[in-house]
């Protein structure tokens, strides 16, 4: 009964002695992203108000309002955003693509099952999300100590939090499946070709939309409410999953281990 986790766990194990440098570089993004907050707010001995935990995930994953002609919204490219989720789908999917050039021959035949190979390999991909969004919170949160010798945790949106980690895990999915399938830079194309779009537009089928906190008043005009928006997450992530499952049954994991 032990023997699937145990088998998880060492995947864990190898993905972060794999992927290590992919958290450090994170790191420095989400410690980037919370100074260019800090900086937008002047010097500290001007502050009023302490900025709370909150605050620096809005200015992180604010995204930016559709590309609509005559809004009084204005239009800014988002390029916290995109570089935060992006860096996070890239690193997030690097393992899975290890897996599939050479080292995952042995661990798929302990595994016995293509299908439960696979499920390991999504498994590794929700856990990297977490662990990605985690390490954001606590970077971001030692940044506001450092400089404001404290930092509160903040009205933080629950819903719109699951959102965005949703969101990684669609993409990171759909970026798992490409790399491993077929070529890493297939998947990257066509993350950045939908997140581009997202920026864009506003229809309620992308799915990076959803990890822009600015688009969450559009969630419920759009008859999205935070809860329909991450069953439609969910739903997008299996069928993801399943496409990538049933295309890897019929995949030759040594073709791609001679690196063909």
């Amino acid at each position: 009964m032990n023997k699937p986790w145990a088998m998880i766990r060492q995947d864990i194990v190898l993905s972060f002695q794999d992927s290590r440098w992919g958290l450090g570089i994170g790191a420095l993004l989400f410690f980037a992203a919370a100074m260019a907050y800090q900086t937008s707010l002047g010097p500290a001995e001007r502050v009023q108000e302490i900025p709370m935990l909150s605050d620096y995930i809005a200015f992180a994953f604010a995204g930016s309002c559709p590309f609509i002609h005559g809004s009084s919204a204005p239009f800014t490219l988002p390029i916290i955003w995109f570089t935060l989720i992006f860096f996070c789908i890239h690193t997030c999917a690097l393992f899975p693509y290890r897996m599939m050039r050479g080292m995952g021959v042995g661990r798929l035949l302990q595994t016995g099952s293509r299908l439960k190979w696979w499920c390991r390999l999504s498994v590794l991909v929700i856990f990297w999300c977490a662990a990605y969004m985690l390490m954001g919170l606590l970077c971001m949160g030692m940044i506001g100590v450092v400089r404001y010798g404290a930092c509160q945790m903040g009205a933080i949106p629950v819903s719109l939090i699951g959102a965005v980690f949703l969101t990684l895990c669609v993409l990171a999915e759909l970026q798992a499946a490409c790399s491993a399938l077929a070529s890493p830079l297939i998947g990257e194309l066509l993350n950045v070709a939908l997140m581009v779009w997202a920026a864009f537009w506003n229809h309620p089928a992308l799915w990076p939309r959803y990890s822009m906190l600015l688009r969450s008043s559009a969630f419920s005009m759009d008859g999205f409410s935070p809860v329909r928006a991450s069953a439609y997450l969910i739903a997008s992530f299996l069928a993801v999953f399943s496409v990538g499952a049933a295309l890897f049954q019929k995949s030759s994991i040594l073709s791609h281990s001679k690196g063909r």
